[in-house]
């Protein structure tokens, strides 16, 4: 079986997984109502890290190789910060155009942490998921898209990490998000890059949204549906020229990192010297699991359509 549909079907896995194990921990939160930041660490590792471990082991590969645990220098790691820190305004805008049509769920889990320490919440919003998340979708999966070009491989990339969260509100900016992480993943040849990049976002969500919450301000997220209808749109032109400002800082740091680490780049050219032919029906074996996990992506989303509408 190719790689890519060894991929494929783990993450339609994944999805149900998603779907099942996420109702049965809510149900169990319910019932015992254990500390809401723990919980949300036992359930990144229970339906992320323990799967990714198991999915590593039977299909045998080297945990180095397909998480590539590789270090990065100086000068790599400040340019990831400043994509991470340059990718704000482009979630924003994109926060924004979801907010038009769906209420921003997310709220609540930053609702759910008020009276959390500071580090805490770093810690439970910022680190947790820059670990088990990238782990995951650019380690394990990523790593089955080598021998494809990189631009399509971060779009895919992307693609399943936005339907990954199963939610709606969050798909476009972590569709976009996770195209990024993928290209500083293959630039620097290292998890640690996209690690640093999602933890500097999240964690940045994450001290806004604690000292907002200290000032007893009141959510933001949903504040675009209750405009005015000319505000709406100044308010989508304005994070628009933001975001493609933005852009276009990102993807000039993106091509220096790529000159900075060509010799990376090389090598795993080198490593891929050995590539997967893939024909027709490879490649539609290979889109099946992807299908099935739109499907079951689309069919929770509407069967909870209630929670964001």
């Amino acid at each position: 079986m190719k790689r890519i549909t060894k991929a494929n079907i783990f993450f339609l896995a994944l999805i149900v997984l998603q779907i099942i194990g996420g109702t049965i921990i809510q149900q169990f939160n319910t019932k015992l109502r254990p500390n809401f930041a723990i919980a949300l660490i036992v359930t990144q590792i229970v339906l992320l890290i323990i799967p990714n471990l198991v999915y590593i082991l039977v299909t045998r590969q080297s945990f180095k190789k397909v998480l590539r645990f590789n270090p990065i220098n100086f000068k790599s790691a400040f340019i990831i910060i400043l994509v991470a820190l340059f990718f704000i305004p482009i979630a924003s805008f994109l926060a924004n155009f979801t907010g038009l049509f769906f209420r921003n769920n997310v709220e609540t889990v930053i609702r759910n942490m008020k009276g959390t320490p500071l580090l805490e919440m770093i810690f439970v919003l910022g680190i947790v998921p820059a670990f088990c998340e990238e782990l995951l979708v650019r380690g394990s999966i990523l790593s089955a898209y080598k021998g494809i070009s990189i631009k399509k491989a971060a779009l895919i990339n992307g693609f399943l990490f936005g339907v990954l969260h199963l939610n709606p509100p969050q798909f476009l900016y972590t569709f976009a998000l996770g195209t990024i992480l993928s290209y500083l993943v293959y630039s620097c040849d290292s998890i640690f890059a996209s690690m640093i990049a999602h933890f500097i976002f999240n964690s940045f969500s994450a001290v806004v949204s604690w000292f907002a919450m200290r000032q007893n301000a009141k959510p933001t997220g949903n504040a675009i549906r209750n405009l005015p209808a000319n505000q709406k749109i100044a308010t989508l032109l304005f994070g628009a020229v933001l975001a493609a400002v933005a852009l276009g800082v990102i993807i000039i740091l993106i091509r220096e990192l790529m000159d900075m680490n060509k010799d990376k780049i090389e090598s795993q050219k080198q490593d891929e010297a050995v590539r997967e032919e893939y024909n027709i029906s490879d490649k539609v074996i290979a889109s099946v699991p992807v299908l099935f996990s739109v499907i079951l992506f689309l069919d929770y989303i509407y069967a909870n359509l209630y929670k964001i509408l």
